[in-house]
């Protein structure tokens, strides 16, 4: 019995250690996301964005470090959640969300005055208009992978709104889930939204249906005469625009669902005028 309390007695140093305190350190939490130590680095800036002694100055505004901090702190989330290291997937199930705020959370703070909060390994500054394109190619690249190895339709928008969230006017991923992405996961409302984002009726009315740039009804109608599922969510789109508009004219149902119908024709007719083959 002596043994085991003496034993006992030896190990609670060794427990005590182990258990030591974590503080607010932008700068470790930097060098454990860069060292891809995901736990630490989740840990340390967990307890940094909690501090309210590191978070707000004497004046109860926003610290010089705030908004850097909840910055990082999107920047960790997004790591592990992109990471293909199922333990550091396991760490936040809902990590995306949580990354999403905290870089809200830091814009709000900042107001779009910094061109970076952080800086690389080298300690040269990273720009945001850097990291996002970065981000959003970590997500997109999910998206793929769900979407044609997977087959997880549901996954696959979900990754690429995720996307959209980093770079919201990019027009070819806009395209991408108005046609494939949105109508493959049944969202044909927000399949509809992204079409119109991508690419909105002018004011003169432009091209048929009003679409005001021949590559984008070119692109669209070609992709909508290849890929059958395409066309198939191209219809689906026009009957939910139709269920919608139950107690509005058929005309006012027709102009709604046109672009994508005219996108088509026009793809014909500039395929004719330039004696390209769609077959």
């Amino acid at each position: 019995m002596k043994k085991i309390v003496m034993l006992l007695a030896l190990f609670v140093p060794l427990a005590t250690v182990a258990q030591k305190e974590i503080k607010p350190s932008l700068t470790k939490a930097e060098k454990a996301l860069r060292e891809a130590k995901y736990a630490e680095a989740k840990a340390i800036i967990d307890v940094t964005v909690a501090s309210q002694e590191f978070m707000v100055d004497k004046k109860g505004q926003p610290s010089k470090n705030a908004a850097k901090a909840w910055y990082l702190k999107g920047l960790v989330y997004t790591a592990f959640d992109t990471t293909k290291n199922a333990e550091a997937k396991k760490l936040e199930a809902n990590a995306f969300q949580v990354a999403k705020e905290a870089f809200m959370k830091s814009e709000e703070i900042d107001g779009g005055k910094s061109a970076s909060l952080i800086n690389d390994a080298n300690g040269l500054p990273l720009l945001m208009t850097q990291l996002k394109p970065y981000l959003a190619q970590n997500y997109f690249s999910k998206a793929i992978t769900a979407y044609q190895d997977e087959k997880d339709y549901k996954k696959a928008f979900e990754m690429v709104e995720n996307t959209l969230f980093f770079i919201p006017n990019d027009t070819a991923v806009l395209m991408n889930a108005g046609v494939f992405f949105g109508p493959a996961a049944e969202e044909d409302d927000k399949s509809i939204a992204y079409l119109k984002k991508y690419q909105p009726p002018t004011a003169s009315g432009g091209l048929a249906g009003g679409w005001r740039d021949e590559r984008f009804a070119y692109a669209l109608g070609t992709i909508l005469l290849f890929v059958p599922t395409a066309w198939i969510g191209a219809e689906r789109l026009k009957t939910q625009l139709a269920l919608q508009d139950v107690r509005t004219t058929s005309s006012a149902v027709e102009v709604k669902a046109r672009p994508l119908l005219d996108a088509r024709n026009q793809a014909l007719r500039i395929a004719s005028r330039s004696h390209v083959l769609l077959a």
